[in-house]
């Protein structure tokens, strides 16, 4: 970030830059950062590179431990997957037959 910005002439301040930097951050990330207490911009890159890893490794642990969850119950669990709801069955459409003068008649009464 700091090279792009000696390369486009922007001076900003250390503050603008931290802000500019944590708005292009993960939400989950940025609320973590948030409630730390940093003075420059690498201190606040190391924290997110850490935050970061940290989610990664609860991430791949959380998806292990279901599958492995699954699987020691003895049989594995697989979900039949779901349509959205926006997403309706195709049912082609059938032209209506067209009705005799006996069959008019008869819908009359």
């Amino acid at each position: 970030m700091e090279t792009l910005m000696l390369r486009a002439d922007i001076q900003e301040d250390e503050e603008a830059v931290i802000s500019r930097f944590m708005g292009g951050l993960n939400r989950e990330i940025q609320d973590r950062l948030e409630i730390q207490h940093y003075v420059e911009l690498e201190e606040i890159l190391h924290k997110a590179v850490m935050f970061q890893q940290q989610i990664k490794r609860k991430n791949s642990r959380s998806s292990y431990s279901t599958a492995k969850t699954n699987y020691s119950l003895g049989k594995p669990s697989f979900k039949k997957e779901e349509k959205p709801s926006y997403q309706k069955d195709y049912k082609p459409f059938v032209k209506p037959k067209l009705l005799d003068s006996d069959q008019k008649e008869r819908v009359r009464r």
